[in-house]
């Protein structure tokens, strides 16, 4: 475990360097994007302080509510250039953005002079990559530019209804399949697992533990979603467009990459792997057809429903 451990943190600082290195060599191109940046960032940031604040309420630890603050402040910026980049590279690649990305960015988020041609990678058709590039990958979203017509709304409101469609059976079956799961294998928790579940005993801090818990869960879901999704998967998808299999190897490296960072939560370990793994890949093709906010939505209602279902199946 610990190698797997050292594995994912060293992987993790190399590709926040190489992000970082992009974002810097073009951020002449990438501040266009500040306002969507900024304002996801500073949204985590402030959920990352009302946590800290409120544990130290809980357990009058003031010294955990300083380092809480440190961290949160330290991973404003890394989460600012982690949206930049996402967000610039997830318009080149022509996916589907969420409409309140233009209100929220500088600039049309249509625009980038960086290109002098759009590229259009949802035109490789192969045996092996039809069925993700045609029937999971290619977006349906019609992002209206000019003037509502009939035709356009009429196709904007079927892709909502499929969005809301998705969103909901996605959260269902990932539920379904972790209660089916956890009943057949029996996992425990592990000594980390146990130190949080067994502390706070007394009824008015469980209750706030609660509350806690559904803010730190919600908060480390959007974060993992903007990170492995937004950022990783698009910027690798992106260095590997000249590659049939391209988008596939970046949403398989992505979700390899978040799930061996959930190593040492269960035991056995394998349990957990197999539980988030299928639903890493599910977000990686929901992200590439629906937008980053629907996988967002789904993984972080799936966390805070795994707070309520998994200690029916978890020993301790």
């Amino acid at each position: 475990m610990v190698s797997i451990a050292l594995i994912y943190a060293v992987t993790t600082i190399v590709l926040g360097v190489i992000i970082i290195n992009s974002y810097v060599k073009n951020r002449h191109f990438s501040w266009r994007y500040s306002g969507v940046a900024f304002k996801y960032s500073l949204a985590l940031t402030l959920m990352s302080v009302v946590s800290s604040a409120w544990l130290m309420w809980i357990t009058e630890d003031g010294p955990a509510f300083v380092s809480g603050l440190i961290s949160a402040l330290l991973q404003w910026p890394l989460l600012y250039i982690y949206m930049s980049v996402g967000v610039r590279f997830s318009r080149k690649l022509e996916l589907p953005g969420a409409l309140f990305w233009k209100r929220l960015s500088r600039y049309p988020l249509s625009i980038d002079e960086e290109d002098k041609h759009v590229h259009r990678v949802h035109d490789i058709q192969t045996k092996s990559g039809q069925m993700i590039y045609t029937s999971s990958i290619k977006p349906e979203y019609i992002e209206i530019q000019s003037m509502h017509s009939e035709l356009t709304d009429s196709l904007n409101r079927k892709w909502w209804a499929k969005f809301d469609l998705i969103v909901i059976l996605s959260i269902i079956a990932a539920s379904v399949y972790t209660i089916v799961l956890f009943n057949l294998t029996q996992p425990k928790a592990s000594e980390m697992i146990k130190l949080v579940q067994q502390s706070n005993p007394e009824p008015a801090a469980g209750e706030m533990s609660a509350m806690l818990l559904i803010i730190i869960f919600a908060r480390l879901a959007i974060a993992e979603e903007l990170f492995f999704r937004l950022a990783v998967q698009t910027f690798l998808e992106w260095n590997l467009r000249g590659n049939k299999h391209g988008a596939f190897i970046a949403i398989l490296f992505s979700s390899v990459f978040w799930s061996l960072g959930h190593i040492g939560i269960l035991t056995p370990e394998w349990v957990k792997l197999a539980q988030i793994f299928p639903f890493g890949i599910a977000l990686g093709l929901i992200y590439r057809r629906y937008g980053i906010e629907a996988a967002i939505l789904i993984h972080v209602v799936f966390n805070i429903t795994m707070i309520f279902i998994t200690p029916g199946f978890i020993s301790l």
